[in-house]
């Protein structure tokens, strides 16, 4: 496995000083993953003083026996020593070949760690610490047997659980950096592997317990799980096994976007391939959902930034991912009460094989959709994204894999993003009916109630033009592009004042402000006196040419994206008025319309 070089010191942090390379698994015990210029001499000094107590005294004769790497086969020991008591009563101290000395090594077990278990720091007890031996029985049998004389056999070895668990630490904490740098998260080790902590128990200890699903594995050895809380845990199994898996937390998520852009995994060499065949490297899901999320994020905030509170998935997320072989996953977003994201590192195999045809394309987008959401049960709170896999083997590397997209891969990407979007819109717009605030007029609508109704007004006019006029649509006022302001007239009614405009997103208020006139034609207005009300606007508002007002009966039926249900609620006079301005409105844009093309024309 590869990783990036660090530019300081991953344990006390100094820059500008020579770093060696750190072993993350000590090379003694099997290590072959090295983080090149990590440690500072001071903290490699420790680092190595710390590897020394566990592996030549604590383990040696475990890692002799079980022919564990060394430096110097040279002076790998040949034989150790025992102290044997025989049947005459005498003690001796022998030295027994390596062939004739048994597998027999301490274990030491620990609690979780206290922090786990909301433990006060200072709080947590070694008295729950184990000490055990355990051992090759038929191995052991054979050590007697070549001392029959012997009754009682004693091995001996220098222990230093505090040694012990500062070596889990630096495990921990070099895997944690060497993956995720030391960004968006608080590291919490460094101080315990320095010996400055004066708890280590608090951090370091056997297996934790945990809900989440254990799906983070990355080798054999090592496994990364991140907790609800936003705790990082490293979860360590080396010498094959031989000892119990112990946990360490080595870092608390303060800013997960920031903590999961800054991977510093490179490696493709061990992109694991799984039994539904599909190959991708670690992070990859991660990484094209952060993507997806930030794309859905600067469209909410661009355009629609008072929506942003109530809008699915940009605040909390996680995923489900199943694979499509050969070069698709499916990636199945809900929103989540979670305050840290989530989802699997690896996909799933699909369950199903009933799918619309492969590869997706734009014209089976509504199919796949209606698939997905029968076969996994979706609910209105679940999204669900088809993605072509283009694995370049780096991270961070989204915008260049989705250069290799093929076209109708791009137009059918496009389209599920967009059609995400205009779903989770009518989402959030239902989110935020309950927040109708009352102005000083005294009028109360839903939040977005003027922007429904002007896209639904701007759409007919739309249709009329393409039905009727096609050719004059690139020259119609407010198609290209439109603004609006509002006005309340107590009781019920507003009086929206459009405009046409070169930008492509329309805008306007969300709340109406007071007319600042009352010598307006009687409420409520009718056809008859519509001729009278349009020029009292003109007069009044000096309304220019490329402005239009239009007078909108205030029935809210309580429910956004439901102008439908609101126009139903207008009276007999309120829609023979609305259905006046429009064709009032279309007949003075096409009159505007055919007077530009004349002038032009001249």
């Amino acid at each position: 496995m590869k990783f990036k070089p660090s530019s300081n010191c991953i344990y006390c942090g100094k820059k500008g000083v020579t770093l060696d390379k750190e072993h993350i698994i000590p090379f003694g015990l099997g290590g072959q993953w090295v983080m090149p210029s990590a440690s500072c001499k001071n903290c490699a000094k420790i680092t190595s003083q710390l590897e020394l107590l566990v592996l030549r005294k604590m383990y040696l004769p475990l890692r002799t026996k079980a022919e564990f790497p060394t430096r110097d086969k040279k002076t790998r020991p040949k034989s150790f020593k025992a102290t044997i008591k025989k049947t005459d009563g005498s003690i001796q101290v022998i030295d027994v070949p390596i062939s004739v000395y048994p597998t027999i090594y301490p274990i030491i077990q620990l609690p979780q760690p206290g922090i786990l278990n909301n433990t006060e720091i200072n709080n947590t007890n070694d008295s729950d610490i184990k000490i055990t031996l355990t051992g090759n029985q038929e191995e052991m049998n054979a050590f007697a047997a070549a001392y029959p004389d012997a009754i009682e056999f004693n091995f001996s070895w220098e222990l230093s659980i505090n040694a012990l668990i500062r070596v889990l630490a630096k495990i921990a904490h070099s895997f944690t950096v060497s993956l995720y740098g030391t960004t968006g998260y608080t590291p919490l080790l460094p101080s315990l592997i320095l010996g400055n902590h004066t708890n280590p128990s608090y951090l370091v200890g056997g297996l934790a317990h945990l809900d989440e699903p254990r799906d983070k594995k990355i080798s054999d050895g090592l496994e990364i799980v991140i907790t609800n809380e936003g705790y990082i845990i490293v979860n360590i199994d080396v010498a094959g096994g031989r000892l119990p898996t112990y946990s360490a937390v080595t870092g608390k998520v303060h800013e997960w976007e920031e903590f999961i852009n800054h991977v510093s995994y490179t490696g493709v060499e061990d992109k694991k391939e799984h039994d539904h065949g599909m190959r991708t490297r670690f992070m990859y899901i991660h990484e094209w959902v952060i993507w997806l999320i930030q794309i859905i994020r600067h469209f909410v905030e661009r355009d629609h930034p008072d929506l942003v509170k109530y809008w699915p998935l940009i605040n909390r997320y996680s995923f489900d991912a199943y694979a499509l072989p050969p070069r698709h996953y499916l990636v199945i977003l809900k929103s989540s009460s979670d305050s840290i994201p989530s989802g699997p590192n690896v996909a799933l195999k699909m369950p199903y094989s009933d799918h619309p045809n492969l590869p997706p394309n734009k014209e089976n987008l509504g199919a796949w959709q209606e698939w997905c959401r029968s076969s996994f049960s979706l609910s209105d709170d679940q999204w669900s994204i088809i993605l072509p896999v283009h694995d370049l083997g780096k991270t961070h590397n989204v915008n260049k894999e989705s250069e290799l997209f093929s076209e109708e891969e791009k137009e059918f990407w496009v389209a599920q993003i967009n059609n995400t979007i205009m779903m989770q819109l009518s989402k959030a717009m239902r989110n935020s009916r309950d927040d109708k605030p009352e102005y000083a007029h005294g009028m109360r609508t839903r939040f977005m109630f003027f922007h429904e109704w002007m896209i639904k007004f701007v759409a007919a006019l739309r249709f009329y033009v393409e039905r009727n006029f096609p050719d004059l649509k690139a020259q119609w006022p407010l198609l290209s592009g439109y603004s609006f302001d509002a006005y309340a007239m107590p009781p019920g009614h507003y009086l929206l004042i459009l405009k046409s405009t070169n930008e492509a997103i329309p805008s306007g208020p969300d709340g109406a402000v007071a007319l600042p006139y009352c010598d307006h034609p009687k409420l409520p207005p009718s056809s008859a006196d519509l001729g009278v009300w349009k020029q009292w606007c003109q007069n009044r508002l000096s309304i220019s040419s490329n402005q239009w007002p239009i007078l909108l009966p205030a029935h809210d039926s309580g429910r956004a994206c439901n102008v439908d249900k609101d126009y139903e609620l207008f009276s007999k006079n309120d829609k023979e008025f609305w259905d006046a301005q429009l064709q009032y409105t279309i007949r003075m844009q096409l009159n505007e319309v055919l007077e530009m093309l004349q002038r032009k024309a001249q």
